[in-house]
C-alpha cells in the first residue's frame, strides 16, 4: 500500500530526506557518520548522490 501511495505521488518522500551526499570516499564516510548519529544530525534520511553515467560510445 506505500509503494501504491508513493508511485501514485500521494506521499512525497522527496520532503523525507534530510541529508543529501556525494560519491566520493570521503562523502560517502560523512554520510554514514551522518546517519549513525542522528540524535546529534537531526538526520531522518541520508541519501547519496551516484554519479551519472555517460553512454557508451560505438
Amino acid at each position: 500500500m506505500c509503494l501504491e501511495l508513493i508511485s501514485e505521488g500521494k506521499i512525497d518522500v522527496k520532503t523525507m530526506i534530510s541529508h543529501r551526499y556525494g560519491f566520493s570516499a570521503e562523502e560517502v564516510a560523512a554520510g554514514f557518520e551522518c546517519a549513525s548519529s542522528p540524535a546529534q544530525t537531526k538526520a531522518i534520511k541520508v541519501t547519496f548522490n551516484l554519479p551519472s553515467q555517460a553512454p557508451e560510445a560505438n
